[in-house]
């Protein structure tokens, strides 16, 4: 992950979930430097800058970014860097039997201020088989 995203993400240790990321990232990955590659300059004209260096970093690493924000999809999309999103993480953890319900989960993080369309929420219980 990108220093910078890493910084974003866990300098307000009250915020929700700060720690449970800075733990993560201490224990299973790595944060990398700030880029400044084509990629990087591209995105940074339209993305803030975490974005922009998570899509430069993906680039180089040859992986898939974990992106909800629409500017930053359709980036990735042009740049031919594979993408997923929460619900997608939600719904495969489901499926490999990590979590029980991605209803709870979706409840709790947007009681957290994380904004999901109520269509794309009910599509993931929808494919979750979580509908009524």
């Amino acid at each position: 992950m990108p220093q910078v995203v890493l910084e974003e993400t866990t300098a307000d240790r009250s915020r929700p979930g700060a720690a449970d990321i800075a733990a993560f990232v201490q224990t299973y990955a790595q944060a990398h430097p700030g880029r400044d590659d084509a990629i990087y300059v591209a995105a940074a004209t339209h993305l803030d800058e975490g974005e922009a260096q998570v899509l430069s970093l993906a680039y180089v690493l040859e992986c898939g970014v974990l992106m909800d924000e629409r500017r930053g999809r359709q980036t990735a999309i042009r740049q031919n860097i594979p993408l997923f999103g929460t619900l997608g993480v939600l719904l495969q953890a489901k499926r490999m039997g990590r979590i029980e319900r991605i209803e709870t989960i979706l409840d709790r993080i947007q009681t957290n201020g994380y904004r999901i369309s109520q269509t794309l929420v009910k599509e993931a219980l929808m494919l979750a088989n979580e509908l009524p």
